[in-house]
């Protein structure tokens, strides 16, 4: 009888190479995905990110202004504002409330909505609901 020889593998056949590479590929379209889906939702994110921060800055300078008086003039109305190559539309409007025997008045709602610009990264568009933020100042 004769002995038979073992035959030792020298590497990998063609199927196990076809299998790893559709693994590979799998997973590659999977991240890609993955990596857009993340940067839509970080844009997303940073565009009201911003609006809430400009909705923020009008009603801090409106409660520590001077002059409660003023705050109609100087922070009333509608502007554009740019941030981060986004524009902002900021519509600001103050109400106020007082005696109107005396003429004076005690109270100023301030109001701001911040709208968002529409999101068209990656080929869409999102259209991003308004920020909006009220206080009340005290004369």
């Amino acid at each position: 009888m004769q002995p038979t020889l073992t035959r030792q593998r020298a590497g990998m056949t063609l199927i196990e190479v076809m299998v790893a590479l559709v693994i590979l590929a799998g997973s590659l379209v999977a991240m890609g995905n993955f990596m857009g889906k993340f940067t839509h939702t970080q844009r997303i994110a940073s565009l009201r990110q911003d609006a809430i921060d400009i909705a923020t800055d009008v009603l801090d300078s409106c409660e520590h202004d001077s002059s409660a008086a003023t705050v109609q003039t100087d922070f009333g109305g509608t502007v554009s504002i740019t941030r981060d190559n986004a524009t902002f539309t900021r519509t600001t409007t103050v109400k106020q409330l007082g005696s109107a025997t005396t003429g004076t008045y005690d109270y100023y709602i301030v109001t701001t909505v911040v709208t968002p610009p529409a999101n068209t990264a990656n080929g869409g568009s999102v259209t991003l609901s308004p920020i909006k933020k009220t206080i009340v100042v005290h004369n």
